[in-house]
């Protein structure tokens, strides 16, 4: 392959990337052998937080009903959930995953489903730029992260920070963790903005997390109210309990 027709090619896989994260999130229909949804939003353009893909297939195998889908179509997603809500569909807990740009976007589709009085059980945010504050619809929020200089020269614009809780909002439990060897392990080391999402040391703490929300149907019955343990230990952690 000369190297127009290669430049060609890559060009045709970007515009691919695009165009299918114009579509909503591919749910898979029907009950699966663990309860709730899982929608991982990706970064810009798509082409950056392809791992998400890679996390939403792991977490099919598990049992569990996952989607990825283009962060850009937050809203769209937003419309199906109220939908659903206003349908009076049976409740399944919502867990939201977001990377970069994709991360903002989750945090803003917890507002907006924070309007319809739908809570989001678990956000996972890797490395979120600049997202807006958590709201209280939200249970549970972790944010994965890398302190950049950057990020701390000019945090309105760049990733590497903490996020923080809405003014008055004493319900949900938020971690904030630096991605380093001693909170995630020895494969946490050069993992950054551009490969978090891919990373395994992520994708295994993002699975811990969300398995623990979406426990075995068979079990439910018989479980009582459940909590996560700390997959890391959090730089940040504050709750309203």
């Amino acid at each position: 392959m000369d190297r127009r027709a290669a430049v060609q090619s890559v060009l045709l896989g970007m515009l691919l990337l695009v165009l299918g994260g114009c579509a909503g999130p591919h749910m898979p229909s029907g009950n699966a052998p663990r309860i709730g949804r899982v929608y991982c939003l990706r970064g810009l353009m798509d082409v950056f937080s392809l791992g998400l893909n890679d996390l939403a297939r792991e977490l099919r195998k598990e049992g569990v009903r996952a989607a990825d889908m283009s962060g850009s179509r937050w809203r769209s997603l937003a419309v199906e959930l109220e939908a659903e809500a206003a349908n009076g569909e049976p409740e399944e807990p919502i867990v939201l995953v977001g990377h970069s740009y994709g991360a903002d976007n989750a945090v803003r589709l917890a507002w907006r489903l924070k309007k319809a009085g739908i809570d989001v059980d678990l956000l996972l945010l890797l490395d979120a730029t600049a997202p807006p504050p958590i709201p209280d619809n939200v249970i549970r929020c972790v944010h994965y992260y890398k302190p950049t200089v950057l990020g701390a020269a000019c945090p309105i614009c760049f990733a590497g920070n903490p996020v923080v809780l809405a003014a008055g909002n004493e319900r949900t439990v938020l971690l904030n963790t630096v991605i380093s060897r001693e909170t995630l392990g020895a494969d946490a080391v050069g993992v950054g903005h551009f490969n978090v999402d891919a990373a395994p040391a992520i994708h295994r703490a993002c699975e811990h997390e969300i398995m623990a929300i979406c426990v075995l149907r068979s079990s439910r019955a018989t479980q009582g109210p459940h909590k996560p343990d700390d997959v890391a230990a959090p730089v940040e952690e504050r709750s309203g309990s």
